[in-house]
């Protein structure tokens, strides 16, 4: 894949600091969230994270699969190889495309996020038109079910929202079916906006900080996977260790 030009790079990050905006707001809360907000006495709430509550020098690695499987086999094997453990939000179409895949990231200790059935926008804040409380209410039973079948795991309480779309209404419905943490993250690898491997590196290393969330991406459109192994071995050497939303967010 050949790297995009600065411009649309810049585009693409400016994009990103509107949703966060947006969502900031919709949550009536100034500025972003932190890890255990959101609920109140009046009304539960689903806390929106975008770091882990720790104040040691750990990081989340943490997978989005929704399209096709890519580099999920060569990451799964860094992962193994480096002895880190990461959190994958799965949609429940992929999950049912990739059952074996499946079952080893949930054999092998890492976590899964419920990242809705079928990647809709919930609010169509950037594609489509959203979606009714009842048809999210589906989207989250039904992939938490397949994800239970296929794996034997539960999705709850962690959830993430495709493309970062959520507002009021998603959280209060997220609380009510179960899903306590709407995870978001601290640093968008752009692996997805055409970013190099090198160019990945170098900007999730530049953005280190403690609890930081990385998301990152299993597909074949991104270089997340190529970039796996430089990244996390320069977390290694500058002290830094892992963690997984299970680990950090009960």
């Amino acid at each position: 894949m050949t790297e995009r030009s600065p411009a649309l790079v810049a585009v693409v990050l400016g994009a990103a600091a509107c949703s966060a905006a947006v969502g900031a707001a919709a949550e009536n809360r100034p500025g972003k969230a932190r890890a255990g907000e959101g609920r109140t006495a009046e009304r539960r709430v689903a806390d929106t994270v975008r770091t882990l509550p720790t104040k040691k020098k750990l990081v989340a690695l943490t997978f989005d699969a929704g399209s096709d499987r890519g580099y999920t086999k060569r990451i799964l094997r860094v992962l193994r190889r480096e002895k880190v453990k990461a959190s994958f939000g799965l949609t429940g179409r992929w999950v049912g495309e990739n059952r074996k895949l499946t079952r080893r990231i949930a054999n092998r200790g890492h976590t899964i996020i419920n990242h809705t059935y079928s990647h809709s926008s919930w609010t169509g804040r950037s594609a489509g038109g959203g979606l009714t409380n009842a048809e999210r209410r589906r989207e989250l039973k039904r992939t938490d079910r397949l994800v239970r079948k296929v794996a034997g795991v539960r999705t709850k309480p962690w959830f993430r929202p495709p493309q970062g779309d959520y507002d009021a209404a998603a959280l209060r419905l997220l609380a009510n079916r179960g899903y306590d943490y709407n995870v978001l993250w601290s640093t968008d690898s752009l692996g997805w906006a055409g970013l190099s491997a090198s160019a990945i590196v170098e900007r999730c290393l530049g953005q280190l900080r403690r609890g930081a969330i990385y998301l990152l991406h299993v597909g074949g459109q991104s270089q997340d996977g190529p970039a796996l192994e430089r990244l996390v071995n320069g977390l290694k050497r500058r002290g830094w260790g892992f963690a997984t939303v299970r680990e950090q967010l009960r």
